[in-house]
Order: C-alpha cells, then sequence, then structure tokens
C-alpha cells in the first residue's frame, strides 16, 4: 500500500465527510463504494479507517490541544468499533 492507496482514500473519505451522515449511514456507503474494489483494498480498510481516526487524535493533541480530550471520547470508539467490526463483514464482500 502507498501513498495512492484507495483504501486510503476510502478511509479519509469515511472520516471526513461520510462521518456526518452517523455512524450506521457512513458505514453503508463506505461499504457500497469499497465493494467496487478489489478484495486486498477492502481488507485494508480494516486499518486504514482506525488509524485514521487515531492520526486525528495525534493532530488535536499537537495542534488543537483543548479540542483532545472531546476528540479522544468521539473518535476512540470510533477507532476501535470499526477495527472490531470489520471483521465480521470481511465474508460478505
Amino acid at each position: 500500500a502507498g501513498g495512492d492507496d484507495p483504501a486510503r482514500d476510502l478511509a479519509l473519505l469515511k472520516t471526513g465527510s461520510l462521518d456526518l451522515l452517523g455512524e450506521e449511514a457512513a458505514r453503508a456507503a463506505l461499504f457500497r463504494m469499497a465493494r467496487l474494489y478489489p478484495k486486498e483494498v477492502r481488507e485494508r480498510l480494516a486499518f486504514y479507517v482506525p488509524l485514521t481516526y487515531l492520526h486525528d487524535l495525534h493532530w488535536f493533541r499537537t495542534k488543537e490541544p483543548q479540542g483532545f480530550p472531546q476528540a479522544l471520547e468521539e473518535k476512540l470508539p470510533k477507532a476501535l468499533a470499526f477495527f472490531r467490526d470489520f471483521f465480521p463483514r470481511r465474508g460478505a464482500w
């Protein structure tokens, strides 16, 4: 996976825009789009989406520390839930 990995792009779309739809709708939209990509790309989402949330937390900690506690409360559970919930879906694609 390189810098122009579609899994990375999909993860950024999920955490940056699709999450505005709410978690259930965001995941549904992500998985609908991900079906257009090879299995290897879809499998990397299990890591890229949580990594993107963790990167957001690092950004808050270093660039906007006053927003870090709220970001931690919001983003860490999403990262953990996506990682845990993803694996049962692997066979569904």
